[in-house]
């Protein structure tokens, strides 16, 4: 069977090993992955802008308030709940 037909005719059902490696490790290790990767793509981030706007001669005291903002809303996504509470 070619590649085409699997695709076509749904030939191609994974199995359960593969399903399991798509579908993520879990419900709580993807959370915890998930506030691993956003601190770090945050710290990479941040990293880099400050790198190129100080290449560009901007200094902190103009880019400094901004950056704390965006600091202080991803704090905020990381630590506030976001569910409601069920009455």
């Amino acid at each position: 069977m070619s590649y085409l037909n699997l695709i076509t005719n749904k030939g191609f059902v994974p199995g359960p090993a593969l399903s399991e490696s798509v579908s993520g490790m879990g419900s709580s290790s993807s959370k915890n992955m998930s506030l691993v990767t956003i601190f770090g793509f945050t710290v990479l981030g941040l990293y880099s802008i400050t790198k190129i706007l100080n290449f560009y001669g901007v200094g902190v005291d103009k880019y400094g308030p901004y950056l704390m903002f965006y600091i202080f809303l991803i704090i905020c996504v990381n630590i506030l709940t976001t569910e409601h509470p069920k009455i």
